[in-house]
């Protein structure tokens, strides 16, 4: 996925806290660690640090929901993980979401 086509997505998907740019998803793919697991209307965006991961976004096409599609893209991002050498994973949620 572009960085046009996941800052869409990512509209389309959250309201509170605001949706990140296309700048935002460029500058964030380009730090190291940082990796993505996309598949049709979804993707999972995470990092990498020592033996940590941190799942920073992940998003499924409001139409493409209750089908079991976040749940998939959360096995591929957890196995993505494992396979760059993270033992543990963890999110961050704020309040409002």
């Amino acid at each position: 996925m572009t960085p046009a086509a996941l800052a869409d997505l990512h509209a389309a998907s959250f309201e509170t806290p605001r949706p990140w740019s296309k700048e935002e998803f460029e500058d964030l793919l380009k730090t190291p660690g940082v990796f993505l697991c996309s598949g049709a209307a979804r993707f999972a965006l995470g990092r990498i640090i020592l033996d940590e991961a941190e799942l920073l976004t992940i998003a499924v096409a409001p139409s493409r929901r209750r089908a079991g599609h976040g749940r998939q893209l959360l096995e591929t991002y957890e196995a993505e993980a494992r396979s760059l050498g993270a033992a543990t994973s963890f999110l961050e949620v704020s309040a409002e979401n």
